[in-house]
């Protein structure tokens, strides 16, 4: 059967000058990500994991190497190229929010629609609504970020990075500012979309949160040290999956 890949990199590679003295975050990186995939990044704290992300997501640029996503060569875009890239085939999901603070959750996620020079505002607008209403936080469409919880925060920041129907979307330790419970709600808005066919890539050093993974990836000094994959997530498999993962993390020093 044919998988078709998303993302792929070949060496790729990132440094960093400190004092002079190089300091290599990854090292010589060759990696699939697959379509249909919810792939999780895992690894000890100063493995790489964020750094990886934001290669892959042509947030930051390579050393050396090359990054293929979903067919752009983005390692040899200009600023302005890979802006364009970014705005038409991914959405960002972070631990903290960054939803502008004067702006309702619904014009919150309306301004990155509004980017794409090709799309009239009222379509924005209804899908928009669509989104919040999927996400389960349109009734607080019309406040302001501060009058609603962390976790409808988070949620409205999922449907704004929906907005331009991304191939991917990249989310760096989305609950990791948020309970228990209110965490468990945002992953089950990402685990749904992954299970209709959205892409998802995630970096987290949270067990429960890798529970809902098709493929684990594990990081250890900048390079890629075992994967392991899994059936598509179910509640009732959840306590097995997690023990599953943590044999395999444990195993790998983690």
């Amino acid at each position: 059967m044919y998988i078709m890949v998303i993302i792929k990199t070949k060496n790729l590679s990132k440094s960093f000058a400190n004092g002079g003295i190089q300091n290599h975050v990854l090292r010589n990186i060759d990696l699939e990500i697959y379509d249909k995939d919810f792939t999780v990044i895992m690894g000890n704290s100063g493995s790489g994991k964020s750094t990886l992300l934001y290669a892959l997501s042509g947030m930051d640029r390579p050393t050396f190497g090359e990054i293929m996503l979903n067919g752009h060569a983005i390692e040899k875009m200009k600023e302005k190229e890979l802006a364009v890239m970014r705005r038409a085939n991914v959405g960002f999901v972070f631990q903290q929010m960054h939803l502008v603070s004067n702006l309702t959750l619904f014009e919150n996620v309306c301004v990155s629609g509004y980017l794409m020079k090709n799309r009239k505002p009222k379509e924005v607008h209804d899908q928009a609504e669509e989104l919040l209403k999927r996400v389960g936080v349109f009734n607080e469409k019309d406040r302001l970020p501060s009058r609603v919880s962390g976790g409808q925060c988070q949620r409205a920041a999922i449907a704004r990075a929906l907005i331009n129907s991304p191939k991917m979307i990249f989310t760096d330790e989305p609950t990791g500012a948020l309970n228990s419970k209110i965490g468990r709600q945002v992953l089950n808005v990402l685990t749904e979309l992954n299970q209709e066919g959205q892409n998802i890539l995630m970096v987290t050093h949270d067990v429960k949160a890798a529970t809902r993974a098709t493929r684990i990836i594990y990081l250890h000094d900048g390079q890629i040290n075992g994967e392991m994959t899994l059936e598509p997530y179910t509640p009732e498999q959840e306590k097995n999956r997690e023990r599953q993962i943590l044999a395999f993390l444990e195993a790998k020093g983690w």
